[in-house]
């Protein structure tokens, strides 16, 4: 916000919020941190349906090592003993935020015990090259420590449970 009021002090004038945004963001590059998601998970059990929520991404900058403006997105896959099962996508973002909410139909069971995994693949696509994978975020039973804690709570506590989660890149 400081920024948003030095940028009205020194020109006298109010910026479009997108703008603003944006010189925030550039402001704030180079401030580090490593590249993390913002998700949340939601387990209906009278419908046996997980809510997946992609809502923004920080120092997604920091896997990026290109010069010209990308558009990221984020594929979410639920697989099922290692075959993914379902299979959604964000639009593209240039501001890594996307507020994105997506439905997924479990497999009967009791979801504690299925061996369930969420993978998140953190793309990147400038305007004349494919899409490449940044990095990828795990959630499930099977999953490193944050995932798999976020992952219990999921099933085991009522309501939203939101997490911040550790992008892993790519190996190069």
């Amino acid at each position: 916000m400081l920024v948003f009021y030095l940028f009205v002090l020194n020109h006298g004038t109010f910026p479009s919020l997108q703008n603003a945004i944006y010189q925030n963001v550039q402001m704030c590059k180079g401030l580090g941190g490593p590249p993390q998601v913002f998700i949340l998970l939601h387990y209906n059990p009278h419908i046996h349906r997980i809510k997946v929520a992609v809502l923004r991404a920080d120092n997604l900058e920091n896997l990026d090592h290109t010069s010209t403006a990308p558009d990221y997105q984020v594929v979410i896959k639920l697989h099922h003993e290692g075959l993914t099962i379902s299979s959604k996508e964000t639009k593209g973002a240039s501001f890594a935020v996307w507020n994105s909410y997506f439905l997924f139909d479990l497999p009967p069971g009791d979801i504690s015990q299925l061996p369930l995994m969420l993978e998140f693949k953190i793309m990147q696509s400038h305007a004349r090259s494919q899409s490449q994978v940044l990095g990828r975020v795990l959630i499930g039973a099977e999953a490193a420590d944050a995932g798999r804690a976020h992952w219990w709570d999921t099933c085991s506590l009522q309501g939203e449970q939101s997490r911040w989660h550790m992008v892993q890149p790519e190996p190069s």
